[in-house]
């Protein structure tokens, strides 16, 4: 009993992380594919702009650091595409916080590109 309660906590929270981050990018595309369409309202079609405050607000329990990781992939992969807001002088201060800098420039939308 001894050697259950002093070595297997350790071990198991040693072993969760690297066992589970995996699982959590696959896992995190799909939550992050299912918001977009949720939210743009589409279920077959993309194309439709999902402003990242929305999409960030829907996934308010992913780490901000993980989610524009996830985003910038799936971006490169043509999985989604990350489009900047045209009007930039009119952007609330949301958007301007919520957004993702990519390529020199930041990105206010989300569509997926299938």
């Amino acid at each position: 009993m001894g050697g259950r309660g002093g070595g297997s906590p350790a071990t198991r929270q040693s072993q969760g992380p690297p066992a589970s981050a995996p699982a959590m990018s696959g896992n995190l595309d799909d939550r992050v594919l299912s918001a977009i369409r949720s939210l743009s309202g589409e279920r077959d079609q993309g194309m439709n702009l999902v402003s990242l405050v929305r999409l960030r607000d829907r996934l308010s329990d992913v780490d901000r650091d993980d989610l524009d990781r996830t985003l910038k992939t799936m971006d490169r992969a043509r999985v989604i595409q990350l489009s900047p807001d045209p009007n930039r002088k009119a952007l609330p201060p949301e958007a301007r916080r919520d957004a993702l800098r990519l390529g020199g420039g930041d990105q206010h939308f989300v569509s997926i590109m299938r």
